[in-house]
């Protein structure tokens, strides 16, 4: 709940920077990055530093940072997951904010914002999982597994000839492609 405001901030600056028109500069990795990116990082990492200052931070756009060992508990953040997405501009909003801590190599908290769908998802270990649109809060769960009913959700930027073997493979029903952590929510 303490990164819940944060969270919100991020997305509004995300959503300022989408509506006057991104502009991308490209990383020594050859992935896209926007200022969106950046000040979304700075929002977040200013937070995660309030509420637990003594807990490693590592985060997609600090570089410094993934050459940091990862401890017993970490933040791992990514303040604008989906940036080919959000740089396409096409109405879909598969953008998000993520920000989850990991502790003995097991995620036990994370919060995932799509700032252009104003939904929020959030989870936390004993807690369970919620989804909030439109400021209400209602439990989510994965749905039973049904025989020939399966329905894979992959990457609507990524997809590659072994991923569509892979699905062939396991005679999967339907797939439906989303972009940036929305396809884990």
């Amino acid at each position: 709940n303490n990164l819940k405001p944060s969270v919100l901030k991020a997305g509004e600056k995300i959503m300022d920077v989408y509506k006057k028109g991104p502009k991308k500069e490209i990383k020594t990795d050859g992935s896209p990055v926007t200022e969106a990116d950046k000040d979304a990082e700075e929002i977040i990492l200013t937070a995660l530093k309030k509420v637990a200052p003594e807990i490693l931070i590592i985060s997609e756009e600090n570089a410094i940072s993934h050459e940091k060992a990862a401890e017993k508990r970490f933040f791992l953040v990514d303040p604008l997951d989906g940036t080919k997405e959000f740089l396409k501009k096409d109405g879909k909003g598969c953008f998000t904010v993520n920000i989850s801590l990991i502790e003995n190599n097991t995620p036990s908290m994370g919060i995932v914002y799509a700032p252009a769908l104003d939904q929020m998802f959030f989870g936390c270990k004993n807690f369970g999982a919620w989804k909030t649109v439109n400021g209400k809060s209602t439990r989510i769960s994965a749905r039973k597994t049904q025989r020939g009913k399966i329905i894979a959700v992959t990457s609507a930027s990524h997809q590659d000839p072994e991923t569509t073997n892979w699905l062939e493979k396991n005679n999967i029903a339907t797939t439906k492609y989303i972009g940036s952590s929305l396809k884990f929510c």
